[in-house]
């Protein structure tokens, strides 16, 4: 990867020495994503080659001609709109036609990612999840929703295949099946939560638990001022 960046980064034609980059926080980025690739024997040349295509400027057929070959399209997809972003943001601001240009670039993969995404929702969609959902040792082990956070895809992230497993994080054991009275009853009768809210059936337990420690410090406090008020009198 540091080859291709470094080889991007110095190599320049006439056309591209009227084009000038902010390159200390172009190359700060460019080693961060350098970076993601961790397993050797995971390595994928398709994935450096749309690299390099990428960092050319001119060759967007042949990064995508690339990346159909890589062995995990949907996180290549992410991080090659990831670097174009980051191509686009360190343009100088003379540059329009190549920020444009960028930008369309970007676009076109964020496409081919939810495309993918799509299409196997619609083929497998429990599958879908898992893919979603797995961590990955090739990628520093983030999930492809992290990959897509960390890029800043969020139309990938808006998609409905990650609906579920977004809703999974966000409300954690708490079941996404509880209506909004529901959870607005738990806030302000702590007591009720277990029984109010609907957990998954593997953390009743722990519901329960959460029950116990809470009327164990309602018990607390009403046995404090029963011996308060003993005194008084």
């Amino acid at each position: 990867m540091d080859v291709f960046v470094s080889y991007g980064l110095n190599e320049k034609s006439d056309q591209e020495r009227l084009m000038t980059f902010d390159n200390e926080g172009l190359i700060k980025t460019l080693k961060f994503l350098a970076s993601f690739e961790r397993a050797e024997n995971q390595s994928d040349p398709y994935f450096y080659l749309m690299i390099w295509a990428i960092l050319m400027m001119n060759l967007q057929d042949i990064a995508k001609f690339f990346w159909q070959h890589c062995k995990e399209p949907i996180p290549s997809a992410l991080i090659a709109s990831g670097i174009y972003r980051v191509l686009r943001k360190n343009c100088q601001p003379a540059n329009r036609l190549l920020a444009d240009k960028l930008f369309k670039a970007e676009k076109e993969f964020q496409d081919l990612a939810c495309g993918v995404l799509n299409q196997c929702y619609t083929d497998h969609p429990d599958e879908t999840d898992r893919i979603l959902t797995r961590k990955r040792p090739r990628w520093r082990n983030l999930t492809c929703l992290e990959i897509a956070y960390q890029m800043k895809v969020y139309s990938f992230m808006s998609q409905e295949a990650c609906k579920i497993p977004i809703n999974r994080v966000w409300f954690g054991k708490i079941s996404a099946d509880n209506s909004a009275i529901r959870m607005v009853m738990s806030v302000f009768i702590l007591g009720l939560l277990p029984f109010v809210l609907r957990f998954d059936r593997s953390d009743k337990r722990k519901a329960l638990l959460v029950f116990d420690a809470v009327m164990a410090v309602y018990n607390m406090k009403w046995g404090i001022r029963a011996q308060l008020s003993f005194v008084k009198e």
